[in-house]
């Protein structure tokens, strides 16, 4: 439940950021570096709550998750875009469309990423 929540969040979020290009600095691309922010921050909430609900004990793994897929994140959007104005396409040429490409590879990579939190209960015998 907390993962479809944190899903639908900040995909809205995301789309609200994208939307209102002049609401969060004066300067074009400002919108663009809050949105980044934002999924950092917000990828610390989830995994932080996330370790609670599952009562994680690795707390190392925990914290650096975020910070390792939004290095992945970031690479891969520029791996995807590069890849498509090589082929000629006009698709990603927006802020907008940039910002929901990095949201839904944001959202998978997190999502996978859950199954590097171990829990904390023991196994029965």
């Amino acid at each position: 439940m907390l993962t479809l929540l944190y899903c639908l969040f900040t995909l809205l979020y995301t789309l609200y950021i994208a939307g209102h290009p002049h609401g969060f600095g004066p300067y074009k691309s400002d919108n663009f570096f809050y949105g980044i922010k934002f999924l950092l921050i917000d990828g610390y909430l989830f995994f932080i709550f996330q370790g609670l609900i599952l009562r994680s004990k690795n707390w190392g793994i925990l914290l650096l998750l975020p910070l390792c897929i939004l290095v992945v994140t970031i690479i891969g959007g520029f791996l995807m875009v590069g890849i498509l104005r090589l082929g000629g396409g006009t698709l990603l040429d927006n802020d907008y469309a940039d910002m929901v490409l990095i949201a839904f590879t944001w959202l998978a990579l997190s999502v996978y990423a859950l199954k590097f939190i171990s829990t904390g209960k023991k196994a029965r015998k």
